[in-house]
């Protein structure tokens, strides 16, 4: 994940604290309000330094010794900057909920969206990557060869293939790599735009929400990245393969490719 920028960070924790400080009530303690802005303190030091795990400790006693809201504002970044996304948002909604008016609502509610989304499309890709290995699993066939057996299925169909002509497979492998590729092209043509709002708002003042656009534009610029990036590798692997079944012949009936495909990573295995 992306280290947010130290300038935004030391503006979220600089305003973070003033309202700490002009909310406290004076039913608390005057020992209660020093050891939560003392935390606090450490927590904003320890955040800005990139120690996240020690920022959320800090927060989190700050939190349970004067539960002020903007606390949970930021416990929510400093789970973000961790990459716990879904504590993030969970954490998010219960700032709005506990502070009521918040001027930057809007912008924390689309901060809130764009976590979910990250977190639905972790756990898609994960369930994407188990069901490959489920099928691979179920279709292994064991094949006799020179006292050797070949492991995976989509090289034994390859073979299998091979004598009675090219296979589609490959072709399929391009146009779904393409599929993936294309899809990329959304977050990166709204990437420039959320920027520009980012620019916009933080030229009116607004630093809370330009500090959420700014997050949300490198959000969209890296899964632009990730779907250009994997897709490409995708279709390249499906070319490559392709060139080879085609290249082969009938004459060259042991040779065998095949293609394994994950979330994050393609690899294609050949033997001639």
């Amino acid at each position: 994940m992306v280290v947010p920028n130290i300038a935004h960070l030391l503006k979220v924790f600089t305003l973070a604290g003033v309202c700490l400080v002009s909310s406290v009530t004076f039913a608390q303690s005057e020992g209660e309000r020093e050891q939560a802005l003392e935390l606090f303190q450490r927590g904003e030091a320890s955040y800005r330094e990139g120690d996240f795990n020690a920022a959320i400790v800090y927060l989190e006693d700050a939190y349970e010794t004067f539960p002020e809201p903007v606390i949970l504002y930021n416990l929510a970044r400093a789970h973000e900057g961790r990459g716990d996304d879904q504590e993030a948002a969970d954490l998010f909604e219960r700032y709005l909920r506990d502070a009521g008016d918040v001027e930057d609502r809007g912008a924390i509610e689309a901060r809130i969206v764009g976590l979910r989304a990250r977190v639905a499309e972790t756990e898609r890709l994960r369930e994407l990557e188990e069901a490959q290995e489920g099928r691979e699993a179920s279709e292994m066939a064991v094949e006799v060869e020179d006292g050797e057996s070949a492991a995976d299925p989509i090289a034994s169909d390859a073979s299998e293939e091979s004598s009675s002509g090219p296979s589609a497979l490959p072709w399929v492998v391009v146009g779904a790599g393409a599929l993936v590729a294309a899809t990329g092209i959304i977050p990166g043509v709204q990437a420039p735009g959320t920027q520009s709002d980012a620019q916009a708002a933080l030229s009116n003042g607004q630093n809370t929400q330009a500090l959420e656009l700014q997050d949300k534009a490198e959000g969209q610029a890296r899964t632009a990245n990730i779907l250009f990036a994997v897709g490409g590798g995708i279709a390249l692997a499906g070319l490559i393969w392709g060139i080879i079944d085609l290249s082969s012949g009938d004459d060259d009936n042991e040779s065998g490719v095949s293609v394994r495909i994950g979330p994050s990573s393609v690899t294609l295995h050949g033997r001639f």
